[in-house]
């Protein structure tokens, strides 16, 4: 019976030792969780600063390549307001401006028939109104109408894109008449702005507009011509560019 009890006694403290052991390796374990969650927290916000730079980067990258061919093309004609093309706030916009006014005193014509504006700077806040407005007045004029006719409403969203079709008709025109400033081929001109603003469209974006303008800035504008227009009482010399001539 003694040594039965001691036999039992000796297996009582394996179990006690084993049990300690365990607590020690939960211990462990425990412990090294803590430290690889520590690392893992760290690591995160290591890979969140990294990305917050990174993306910084290619912004800031995004804003000079974007901003450097609408300032060299504003500057070959001339523009005293070339400089806001590296406006940093709204930078989109004024680039849009910029290339609105390097056109000149042409006219803004959108192929609409005949209608046109003369002052090109009414066609840019046309632009930001419908911009910004765009939407929210679709969407009053939708649900007036609907009240009216119930049908209207459920093509409601496909009214919605009219305010990105009308901004991206703008800037096509804006585009065009960028190129007919130092590209002589007028219908070439139209057809490259009409894909290059169909992709941009597509893409949200002008990414490619900017890659466009990269092959301008070698060029310079067309050249202007005087041409003598002969009359009875004296001449009058009146100044053309060469494609108005060649028309």
């Amino acid at each position: 019976m003694n040594d039965f009890a001691g036999s039992m006694q000796g297996v009582e403290s394996a179990l006690e030792q084993s049990s300690d052991m365990l607590g020690d390796v939960e211990s462990i374990l425990g412990s090294i969780a803590g430290i690889f969650s520590i690392a893992s927290m760290g690591a995160t916000a290591v890979f969140a600063i990294i990305a917050a730079i990174f993306s910084a980067i290619v912004v800031v990258a995004l804003y000079i390549f974007q901003s450097i061919p609408v300032y060299s093309l504003a500057k070959k004609v001339g523009l005293k307001h070339a400089w806001l093309s590296w406006v940093p706030f709204f930078h989109d916009y004024f680039r849009l401006f910029v290339l609105c006014e390097i056109a000149g005193n042409k006219p803004f014509v959108p192929n609409l028939g005949k209608f046109k504006l003369e002052n090109r700077k009414l066609s840019f806040l046309a632009h930001i109104v419908i911009k910004y407005f765009g939407g929210t007045i679709i969407g009053v004029i939708v649900t007036i109408a609907s009240t009216i006719i119930p049908v209207i409403g459920s093509v409601s969203a496909i009214l919605g894109f009219i305010p990105a079709v009308a901004c991206a008709w703008i800037e096509y025109v804006y585009l065009r008449d960028v190129l007919d400033v130092f590209k002589e081929n007028k219908k070439s001109n139209n057809t490259t702005s009409i894909v290059i603003t169909v992709i941009d469209a597509i893409l949200i974006g002008d990414l490619i507009r900017s890659c466009y303008l990269y092959t301008l800035m070698k060029k310079q504008p067309l050249p202007e011509k005087e041409i003598v227009i002969e009359n009875s009482v004296d001449a009058e010399v009146v100044t053309v560019s060469d494609d108005v001539s060649a028309e």
